[in-house]
């Protein structure tokens, strides 16, 4: 999840920072299983989609995950794997957030 958020230094960084170059922080590699492909995607259609309280975001909003989810026509067993796939990358994408 990590890549997924990954962000290179604005320009005037290596301006104050002239030991740094920007090859030195090159965007990291990210590896998808096949199984977990489809719970991604699904998740960068929706990444901005989240419940903010005054400590920053701490979940998805389900209301628009679900108007989603049901716009696919997905069978039962999809919409119940989709859904705990998404709760799995939702718990990641908060660590992630969290570490900002």
């Amino acid at each position: 999840m990590a890549c997924l958020y990954w962000t290179s230094p604005p320009p005037d960084y290596f301006a104050q920072n002239p030991h740094h170059k920007e090859e030195d922080f090159e965007e990291p590699e990210c590896e998808v299983w096949e199984e977990n492909w489809n719970a991604i995607k699904f998740y960068m259609v929706i990444k901005t989609q989240w419940r903010v309280g005054m400590n920053g975001p701490y979940a998805l909003d389900y209301n628009v995950m679900f108007q989603r989810m049901d716009r696919m026509k997905l069978s039962d067993d999809e919409h119940e794997t989709l859904f705990q796939q998404m709760q799995l990358v939702e718990a990641y994408a908060l660590n992630e957030l969290r570490k900002k």
